[in-house]
Protein backbone atom coordinates (compact mmCIF):
# COMPACT_ATOMS: atom_id res chain seq x y z
CA UNK A 1 0.00 0.00 0.00
CA UNK A 2 2.83 2.54 0.75
CA UNK A 3 4.35 1.66 -2.58
CA UNK A 4 1.11 2.11 -4.01
CA UNK A 5 0.87 5.20 -2.59
CA UNK A 6 4.40 6.44 -3.10
CA UNK A 7 3.59 5.90 -7.24
CA UNK A 8 0.44 7.80 -7.21
CA UNK A 9 2.33 11.02 -5.36
CA UNK A 10 5.18 10.63 -8.08
CA UNK A 11 2.71 10.44 -11.08
CA UNK A 12 0.73 13.65 -9.17
CA UNK A 13 3.83 15.59 -9.35
CA UNK A 14 4.23 14.78 -13.28
CA UNK A 15 1.02 15.81 -14.09
CA UNK A 16 1.82 18.93 -12.19
CA UNK A 17 4.55 19.24 -13.61
CA UNK A 18 3.64 19.08 -16.74
CA UNK A 19 1.15 21.59 -16.22
CA UNK A 20 3.35 24.37 -15.13
CA UNK A 21 5.87 23.40 -18.11
CA UNK A 22 3.05 23.87 -20.61
CA UNK A 23 1.53 27.24 -18.88
CA UNK A 24 4.95 28.23 -19.08
CA UNK A 25 5.19 27.64 -22.95
CA UNK A 26 1.97 29.17 -23.43
CA UNK A 27 3.20 32.20 -21.80
CA UNK A 28 5.92 32.68 -23.74
CA UNK A 29 4.56 32.12 -27.00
Amino acid sequence: MLHFKSFAVDILAVYVYTRIILRIIIFIN
